[in-house]
């Protein structure tokens, strides 16, 4: 969920992963719980929007670590 989240580096904003079973319900909120993003809408959130998970700052920085460390040079 943090590799397909994340913001735009060139406007800024956010695009998130939407929330569809229980598994990624429970991944979205084990990335919450350790402050690496957050969920907005969703039934279990009282909405009857599609839930979507958004990486935040920390998280997309440990993406983008890890995307350096995968480059062949």
């Amino acid at each position: 969920m943090l590799r397909e989240s994340g913001h735009d580096p060139l406007d800024g904003r956010g695009y998130g992963v939407e929330l569809r079973g229980a598994g990624e319900w429970a991944t979205a909120r084990a990335l919450v719980a350790a402050s690496l993003g957050w969920i907005e809408g969703g039934r279990p959130q009282g909405s009857e929007l599609p839930g979507l998970f958004f990486a935040n700052r920390d998280g997309v920085a440990i993406v983008a670590a890890e995307a350096e460390d995968d480059m062949p040079w």
